[in-house]
């Protein structure tokens, strides 16, 4: 039975082998030889045959699309291919209908199974000799076999190069990989699908000269100054590898320094807006305004709670097992090899001293979750069908459950907590709001590094760039209050010492309360 892998993608800008197709999908050789015959079009015609992940997208949507189209004359439906199929050869049947309906039977080209329609008196006029077997709707109409941008038309004579730099960036993590290849392919179309082993310093001019238009603003993709930095950065790296092998010893050997863009271009750029997060005690009100009654809303509370706990991004948060989770200790254990980590790094990572609210509300979880049955190589949330099922509780002898593989769960946990508060927070202002709880204490300078290093970054500079910055408002009113401690410092010298020191006694009281508190 034909499957329709609606739930499987290609990535558009990977470059597949045949073994990558077999593994991705779950198929045999075969059906990928298949899939060619349909329409599957390779990137060339060399052996063994390789595909851009676009085209196989596209490929598939235009298999699923074909389920729901009106069929010609003279198609079949095949109930067991769930496609529509042309057989050259069918027998008619009469039926004894008003309309003089008839009966048309023939076999599948595909599955060779028995495959039936009504026809009428007109369908016996349409001359199908010339037809091919088995040719689906969008290859008999040939003016309609596009792929998206048409890319097999641009980018085909570079597919091979890209999936060899693909095979050397197996030291790089997914989502790395991915990035580099956006940068990859935005080279290839900045120079009209030019071959890469013809490339000129006049081609990676062209390509810089596209990149400050999209970082001043006057094209109608603008990009940031971040994102334009790190495709620059990207598109170095490749010329770079590009470079050091064999086939490219033509090529100018300075290719990599036209891509550099002059730090004017990058200060022409306006600032991006700072990012939405709540300060901590938003998210504390955020928290115990979640509804808890059910186990789905048990997790999501768990889940929003061990975000702010650890500054943990959500790929890392659903990947976490179990076993992560060291309640006595105040600890998370972020596993690179097993969990999803941002360049695969491994970190102890100890509680942030946050309300009480938060570490109690993942304490719980972790409880409920033994009580479930649940074991140490089980996923910390795992999917719902597990959870409401009772799954573990019925085989406990099987193997280990498997993480979610998105992010969903996380994303909508936070659009729940969201309700009826400032605005709609994702999962990563978990770690704005850590980074700036860090800079709303009174901290010292081992305490400052500790903390940034708790929450990942190797230096202070790393979270004071990216995370917790000031919105407009905040920037304004500290403006505003500079100058304030003088006429404070005014009113302190006007009191007794009496007065001095019970103030004093009841500030110092009132911070080890506040201490106290975030701690638990």
């Amino acid at each position: 039975m034909t499957r329709s892998y609606k739930r499987i993608r290609a990535k558009k800008d990977r470059v597949y082998s045949v073994g990558d197709l077999m593994r991705l999908f779950d198929v045999s050789r075969n059906t990928i030889s298949n899939w060619v015959k349909e329409g599957l079009v390779p990137s060339d015609d060399n052996r063994p045959y390789i595909f851009r992940g676009a085209v196989v997208q596209d490929f598939h949507k235009r298999r699923r699309d074909r389920r729901y189209a009106s069929l010609k004359p003279h198609e079949f439906y095949c109930f067991t291919c769930k496609a529509p199929v042309a057989p050259i050869e069918f027998v008619r049947e009469p039926l004894a209908t008003l309309s003089g309906a008839q009966a048309l039977r023939a076999t599948c080209p595909r599955c060779k199974r028995g495959i039936t329609r009504f026809g009428t008196p007109g369908d016996l006029h349409v001359d199908r000799s010339q037809d091919a077997p088995n040719t689906t709707e969008d290859q008999t109409d040939e003016g309609e076999l596009k792929a998206p941008g048409d890319i097999w038309i641009w980018h085909t004579k570079n597919d091979r190069i890209i999936h060899a730099w693909q095979i050397s960036a197996g030291r790089f993590a997914d989502a790395t990989t991915d990035a580099h290849l956006r940068a990859i392919r935005f080279l290839e179309g900045a120079i009209r699908g030019k071959p890469f082993m013809a490339l000129t310093t006049e081609n990676i001019d062209a390509v810089r000269s596209e990149l400050k238009l999209q970082i001043s603003g006057s094209c109608d993709a603008p990009k940031s100054r971040s994102s334009i930095s790190h495709t620059a950065s990207h598109i170095r790296k490749f010329l770079e590898w590009l470079l050091k092998q064999d086939f490219a010893s033509d090529l100018p050997r300075d290719l990599p320094d036209y891509i550099d863009l002059p730090r004017a271009a990058y200060a022409q750029c306006l600032p991006r807006p700072p990012k939405k997060y709540p300060l901590i005690e938003e998210a504390e009100t955020m928290l115990q305004r979640m509804p808890s009654r059910t186990l789905t809303q048990q997790r999501d509370r768990a889940m929003f709670a061990i975000a702010f706990l650890g500054a943990l991004r959500a790929d890392t948060l659903i990947s976490l097992r179990l076993k992560h989770l060291r309640i006595a200790e105040k600890l998370i254990l972020q596993d690179g090899s097993v969990s999803r980590t941002k360049n695969g790094k491994s970190l102890e990572i100890w509680w942030f001293p946050i309300p009480e609210v938060f570490s109690a509300e993942v304490t719980k979880w972790d409880d409920l979750m033994r009580e479930l049955g649940f074991q140490n190589d089980d996923p910390l949330f795992p999917d719902l069908k597990y959870i409401l099922t009772g799954y573990r509780r019925r085989f406990p002898n099987a193997p280990p459950i498997e993480p979610m593989k998105t992010k969903t769960a996380v994303t909508k946990a936070f659009e729940i907590a969201s309700i009826g508060a400032k605005a709609l927070y994702t999962p990563h202002s978990a770690k704005h709001t850590i980074a700036a709880e860090r800079d709303r204490r009174h901290l010292t300078a081992l305490e400052r590094k500790a903390w940034s290093e708790n929450m990942g970054h190797e230096t202070e500079q790393i979270t004071e760039r990216h995370y917790g910055q000031l919105s407009p408002d905040e920037r304004r009113q500290a403006i505003e209050n500079i100058g304030c401690g003088s006429e404070q410092l005014a009113w302190l010298e006007g009191l007794t010492n009496d007065e001095l020191g019970a103030g004093v006694r009841q500030l110092l009281t009132r911070q080890l309360e506040n201490k106290k508190r975030s701690n638990g």
